[in-house]
């Protein structure tokens, strides 16, 4: 993977790979706490940028590997019902959709 100059990769170093597991890292970055404070050292109007320096001195809470591996399970678990319930909704829309179409195609037109 080539990161361009404005791209950072995260990666856990070799020696650490047993004490911090990446789908816990993923989520601990993303949640409520780490992203208010990357927006509050965020820089630009249009595109925010996040400078090395920032994401360096994030504080993260690093739990026993255990209840990381519980947290990243719950974790997946929730980007799957994430992505079933937009498929759930999008099927919905294009029953809605065809039901429209049919009504118009078959039924008589009425001009108020």
């Amino acid at each position: 993977v080539i990161s361009s100059p404005s791209l950072f990769q995260i990666r856990i170093k070799s020696s650490q790979r047993d004490k911090i597991n990446p789908m816990f890292l993923a989520w601990q970055l993303n949640q409520k706490p780490v992203q208010q404070y990357f927006r509050k050292s965020a820089e630009g109007s249009t595109q925010t940028n996040i400078r090395k320096p920032v994401l360096a001195d994030v504080e993260l809470a690093i739990p026993e590997i255990e209840k990381q591996k519980t947290i990243a399970k719950l974790y997946a678990a929730s980007i799957k019902e994430n992505a079933l319930l937009y498929k759930l909704i999008s099927n919905r829309q294009q029953q809605l959709n065809a039901i429209a179409t049919d009504l118009i195609q078959n039924s008589e037109q009425f001009k108020g």
